[in-house]
């Protein structure tokens, strides 16, 4: 059955909202590339697109309560849960972490740049803690702070579920704002960076209120009665939020329109809507979307940094030219190619691993061949 087809108010997955969150990791990729352009019109234009970010953080928190809040009633079922969602994010997150050990192995016997590499920080990231203030600098594959910090969010899932069934999204919201306005008073007293720009440095706190906001739009999301039957007002929120960025406006400005974006586009899909962001497309680009984010660091190394800088000496017009192609072309191929081959078979695996029926089985095989023999 085409996933256009599937209700969402059943439960079934928001469609819409992958196929705006491919969007935003592929703004994120043209942020990371427009660095190495050598170029200051299009390292502007491209500056404010780390704010993406809190639009996955806000997009995490809706999808998790939608799917996982009514389930989650005993510790048994909390366990299933994290189990579940380190099958989503870590075998990725390892294994991207594992190419740049390695690169950083290769780095620190040739003296060479190793600004990234901090051994104290190989635990931190192993154990995916690397942004709740446990390192100094950004270190390995830097997008992987966010992973870091949906961690912390996960972890803390069970208080978010109890905040909405006790007090609702009200209480949610509340606790979102004063989040924030911690951060504001921590960020003015000096102690943090602005808070939508914390990464490595206490980035886990930064999810925390749009997390928040995701998962108290999911919760009055069927009690909610907003006429809209249209993405068109979600997809000019994002161009908005996108016009916003390269004008530079103010982060929490750009935030709000984001989180409205996301409203809008819920909304829609509930209400009926259908279009290119219900298609096949944009749930198979949806797919795409974490091996995007997670990768594009690997081919800047291998294909900007190595064979446009090191083998074919780029600058100037070509390098642009040569940067926009590889954060498109090539990093859509390769996330497409680990979706499948490394992403869904290593979900699977560890969502269906049972160590005690394992044992059970090496047990029962023993014991059968010792009677047998």
């Amino acid at each position: 059955m085409d996933l256009a087809d599937k209700s969402p108010a059943t439960g079934a997955r928001y469609v819409a909202i992958d196929g705006l969150r491919f969007v935003a990791a592929l703004a994120i990729v043209l942020h990371h590339y427009a660095s190495m352009m050598e170029s200051p019109f299009w390292d502007g234009l491209f500056s404010k697109n780390y704010l993406f970010v809190d639009f996955f953080f806000a997009i995490s928190g809706f999808v998790i309560f939608h799917n996982y809040a009514a389930k989650l009633d005993n510790v048994a079922a909390y366990g299933d849960f994290l189990k579940n969602r380190i099958a989503r994010v870590y075998p990725l997150h390892l294994l991207t972490f594992l190419f740049y050990l390695l690169l950083a192995a290769t780095l620190w016997r040739a003296k060479a740049d190793r600004a990234f590499v901090d051994p104290a920080a190989i635990l931190p990231n192993l154990l995916m803690v690397h942004a709740w203030g446990t390192t100094s600098l950004t270190t390995f594959n830097y997008p992987s702070w966010s992973i870091s910090a949906e961690w912390f969010a996960y972890l803390l899932f069970p208080a978010v579920v109890w905040l909405l069934r006790r007090g609702g999204a009200f209480a949610a919201l509340g606790a979102a704002l004063a989040i924030v306005g911690a951060l504001e008073v921590a960020a003015f007293q000096g102690v943090i960076k602005p808070w939508t720009t914390l990464t490595f440095h206490m980035g886990a706190l930064r999810a925390m209120p749009t997390f928040l906001v995701g998962a108290a739009l999911a919760h009055a999301l069927p009690r909610l009665s907003l006429p809209i039957a249209s993405f068109m007002p979600a997809v000019g929120l994002f161009l908005a939020a996108g016009l916003a960025m390269f004008v530079g406006l103010n982060d929490r400005f750009i935030v709000l329109l984001l989180i409205a974006c996301l409203v809008t586009a819920v909304v829609a899909e509930r209400n009926g809507a259908r279009g290119a962001l219900t298609g096949r497309l944009a749930a198979r680009l949806g797919d795409y979307s974490y091996a995007l984010y997670m990768i594009h660091p690997l081919i800047a190394v291998l294909l900007v940094n190595f064979v446009g800088g090191k083998m074919l000496r780029l600058a100037g017009t070509p390098l642009i030219l040569w940067c926009f192609f590889c954060a498109i072309v090539p990093n859509i191929l390769a996330a497409a190619l680990i979706y499948n081959s490394v992403e869904r078979p290593a979900r699977h695996w560890i969502r269906h691993f049972n160590p005690f029926a394992i044992w059970r089985s090496i047990w029962g095989h023993s014991a059968h061949g010792k009677r047998t023999w």
